[in-house]
This record gives C-alpha cells, sequence and structure tokens, in this order.
C-alpha cells in the first residue's frame, strides 16, 4: 500500500515495470512458403505476427520499413536469427494491419520487462521461459536463474522508488 497526499493506493508488483513495453510487442520470424519437393531446397518467407498472431507489416513511414524484407536477414538455414521481436508505438488498421514507430527489441529486454515470467525445464541444461504467456524462448538454465533474480532486484528498486519518491537511487 502507498499512502500519498492523504489516498491509499493498493500497489500492483507488475504494472510499474511494464508501462513502456507491453503489450505492443511483435514477433518476425521465417515461415516455409510451401511443401519441399523431392530434392528442391524449400522456400522460406518472413511473417511478422502480433500478440494475437495476426500478421501484420511495418508502416511504410517507419524507419524499419526500409529493413522490413529481411529483418531476419536472407538465409533462412541461419540458425542465429530464426526469431526477432519488435517494440511498436501504435497498430494502424488497414487491410494489412501496420505497425507504427517500430524498433527491434531483445529477448533479454523482454524477459526483464515483461508482465509475466514463467518457467519449464526443459532437459539438457535448457530452460523454456515464456513471457506474457505467448513468447516462448529457450535460453541455459543459469540464464533463466540470473533473469529471475535481476527482475526480483528491479521490481524492488522500483517500488523502493514509489514509496519513496525523494530518494536517491544513484
Amino acid at each position: 500500500l502507498l499512502r500519498h497526499c492523504g489516498m491509499t493506493v493498493r500497489l500492483t508488483y507488475f504494472p510499474i515495470r511494464t508501462v513502456g513495453l507491453f503489450p505492443r510487442v511483435a514477433r518476425v520470424c521465417m515461415v516455409q512458403k510451401f511443401a519441399n519437393k523431392k530434392g528442391k531446397k524449400p522456400k522460406y518467407t518472413q511473417k511478422i505476427l502480433d500478440n494475437f498472431d495476426e500478421e501484420v507489416t511495418i508502416h511504410q513511414s517507419s524507419i524499419l520499413y526500409r529493413q522490413s524484407r529481411s529483418l531476419l536477414g536472407r538465409n533462412p538455414e541461419d540458425d542465429s536469427r530464426k526469431e526477432l521481436f519488435l517494440v511498436y508505438h501504435k497498430k494502424i488498421a488497414s487491410p494489412l494491419p501496420a505497425l507504427y514507430d517500430a524498433s527491434s527489441v531483445s529477448p533479454v529486454a523482454l524477459m526483464l520487462f515483461g508482465q509475466s515470467f514463467s518457467e519449464a525445464t526443459k532437459g539438457s541444461h535448457r530452460t523454456r521461459v515464456v513471457v506474457n504467456g505467448w513468447i516462448h524462448l529457450e535460453i541455459p538454465e543459469l540464464h533463466a536463474a540470473i533473469v529471475r533474480r535481476l527482475r526480483m532486484e528491479i521490481d524492488d528498486l522500483l517500488l523502493s522508488k514509489v514509496t519513496n519518491p525523494e530518494a536517491d537511487m544513484t
């Protein structure tokens, strides 16, 4: 509970931390265009999906638009770029909704500042992390433990600053 100016306000745990990031997150992924025929290399295309799995595009006035056709690179077999996440300011309604003012964001930022963070051990020292109920990431167990601890520390710092705005946090 926070008491300020004669009012008592119940603070909830996650809204302070997530105000600038969620729920405006989109996922860029490679999908196979058509089934692989005998002896032919599969064709891939890039799709941008919002948190409702609705296909979207980058608005043409956004800076990211020029690079939007190859956000994941040109080589679909490159395992280092299978997925990319974007945050955006707003989604403009059109036949194919467009993300306006989009920017790429690291999975670590999503894990640190997302609303919910759950994990399940996958085996062989890997953990499956689910952020905000729909962003699935696979990371080493040690990294999951570090992120979990950092989230707790960030929450403690934010809560102490909100309860005492005059406190020097430097």
